[in-house]
């Protein structure tokens, strides 16, 4: 292939794929770790994620960057954040840095450029820029860092994770009660503290009347899956979010959608037993869609199994 077409084509790419933005829905991640392992970032739904893009592996800055990582990786995990370090070299790469440095955070493996273009991180080198993506634990993009300080930014993460949560508090997401509340399913969750049970399985804000909790179940007639679901639950509308992820370590499924007349918002989690599929929905203003997925993200990070 010709090189400067090859350039162009990569830069005509970039520029579509560079207009991810603060507060829009992270896109997919699946892609293998330092021991080959298929990691999918949707199965840290309900934590903070920080995918730290980087140029390549065992290279002076990025060196100083990963061991960084892997030194405040237990003061990460404590604050409830995942880390994933992503370039485009592959696994036995990834295996050999890890192996060098003995870095214990997860390298992902993106070589066929496709995350790193998604992201907007991919240069005309064909390496990824070093940028870091925070998504928060409704898989929501809230930082794009690309000013990294290779020698501080593991703390730096640590500090502006903590900074957005306590913003988040302030602003949208509601105190949990400490005991959880049961659902169909075989999970367990904690629910807002002050919230009322307006009937059964349906919980109400008292401050705003309009936001409702609903818990529901239904027999287990097919596989759970992101197109039964969406049959199920959304009908003719066209879901604005839908993708698998893991709750409690079960599989599950999230949805969210706009009322046909565009006036509410709903985000909604299922999952199954087996034997029935349980589901929570969160129904608010669509003013408050940004708020109403945090607060179901912060529930589902609660959840446990094991209960009837």
């Amino acid at each position: 292939m010709n090189t400067r077409w090859t350039i162009g084509l990569l830069l005509g790419c970039l520029g579509a794929a560079g207009a991810l933005e603060i507060g829009q829905p992270a896109p997919s991640l699946k892609l293998p770790d330092q021991h080959g392992k298929p990691r999918d970032v949707a199965d840290s739904y309900g934590r903070w994620v920080a995918l730290a893009f980087y140029p390549k592996d065992d290279t002076p800055g990025c060196t100083v960057e990963a061991k960084g990582f892997t030194a405040e990786l237990d003061a990460l995990a404590k604050a409830g954040i995942d880390v994933f370090g992503i370039s485009v070299q592959d696994v036995a790469s990834k295996e050999a840095f890890c192996g060098k440095y003995g870095l214990k955070h997860a390298l992902l493996s993106d070589t066929d450029k496709s995350v790193s273009l998604a992201y907007g991180t991919l240069n005309a080198r064909g390496m990824a820029d070093r940028v870091t993506v925070i998504l928060d634990p409704a898989r929501t993009v809230r930082v794009i860092d690309r000013q990294v300080k290779v020698q501080t930014h593991a703390q730096d993460v640590l500090k502006t994770v903590q900074g957005l949560r306590a913003a988040d508090a302030g602003k949208e997401l509601a105190k949990l009660r400490a005991e959880p509340v049961s659902a169909p399913g075989g999970l367990a969750f904690r629910l807002p503290e002050r919230w009322i049970v307006k009937v059964a399985g349906v919980f109400e804000s008292p401050e705003d009347q309009a936001l409702s909790l609903r818990f529901a179940q239904a027999p287990a007639d097919n596989e759970l899956s992101t197109e039964t679901v969406c049959t199920s639950c959304c009908g003719a509308m066209l879901p604005k979010i839908k993708e698998k992820v893991t709750v409690a370590g079960k599989d599950a499924v999230r949805v969210e959608r706009l009322s046909e007349d565009e006036g509410s918002y709903t985000a909604e989690l299922y999952w199954s037993d087996g034997k029935e599929i349980g589901s929570l929905a969160l129904t608010g203003p669509s003013a408050k869609a940004a708020g109403i997925a945090r607060l179901l993200a912060a529930i589902a990070s609660t959840a446990r199994s094991g209960v009837g």
